[in-house]
């Protein structure tokens, strides 16, 4: 099953824009935070994302402000949702 364009998750659509904005590829950001080009692919469209990873992006990128806040938001609202379904 190839997945959909629409099957990306939130999280998924900030690393892909982080990604084009650093005019990088898949296997260029894996490399830069130490994992592999096909766990990126995971990352965009099912697979959450560990504390170590997230602090990894955060540091790599030099994520501050909002856009560091939208980003730690973001992957505890996966986090939340995966484990404990929708809240509210």
């Amino acid at each position: 099953m190839n997945p959909k364009k629409s099957d990306v998750t939130p999280v998924g659509l900030f690393l892909r824009r982080l990604r084009f904005e650093h005019n990088e590829s898949q296997e260029e950001m894996a490399q830069k935070l130490g994992i592999t080009a096909p766990y990126i692919s995971l990352l965009e469209y099912r697979q959450p994302l560990t504390k170590k990873l997230a602090l990894g992006i955060i540091r790599s990128y030099n994520l501050s402000g909002k856009e560091k806040d939208a980003f730690v938001n973001m992957v505890t609202n996966d986090v939340v949702q995966r484990f404990w379904g929708k809240v509210g």
